[in-house]
């Protein structure tokens, strides 16, 4: 025969699993992801750096603009966002329409192919502007892994400690 403060208690934790932890969870996945872009490379067990550029963004006189890697506008780091979070699958994703570089920086890889520019204004640095017409481009290029998701050890023990403390704060619940 169950105590009848048992099946109070047992309900409570099942409502902080249910309704809680994959919320938190997703949000405490989605929060390493973006930490990624502050580091400067993944963690796993350790911070795993990202491979430099092999030309830092640097202004007319050569002066370096920017130290980080794969952050210039925000887009990216922006477009990390928790999909799906209930009890059967926290799902995070980045990219989309405006970022369709996210996965080929995430994984790494070679783009091969011919692509079409269109026909556009350039400036000259006089301030003129010059008509281009469109054409087509050959690329062929690799772009090195700069992982910033995917499975983590931290990240892991972050969803471990996240659990216990939910759970903890059901039976403290009065």
């Amino acid at each position: 025969m169950p105590i009848k403060g048992s099946i109070e208690i047992a309900n409570r934790i099942r409502a902080a699993l249910v309704n809680k932890v994959p919320k938190r969870i997703a949000a405490d996945a989605e929060r390493h992801f973006k930490m990624s872009f502050r580091h400067q490379g993944f963690i796993d067990e350790t911070l795993v750096p990202w491979k430099p550029t092999k030309k830092p963004r640097a202004n007319s006189r050569g002066k370096v603009l920017e130290k980080r890697i794969l952050k210039r506008t925000g887009l990216l780091v922006n477009s990390i966002r928790v999909l799906r979070a209930d009890w059967n699958r926290v799902e995070i994703t980045a990219g989309g329409q405006h970022v369709p570089y996210a996965q080929i920086h995430n994984e790494g890889g070679r783009i091969q192919g011919t692509f079409n520019v269109r026909a556009h204004t350039r400036r000259k640095r006089d301030g003129t502007k010059v008509p281009v017409r469109a054409f087509q481009r050959k690329v062929n290029t690799v772009i090195p892994q700069r992982q910033f998701m995917g499975d983590s050890f931290k990240l892991r023990q972050t969803m471990r400690q996240t659990i216990l403390r939910t759970i903890s704060e059901a039976l403290n619940k009065r």
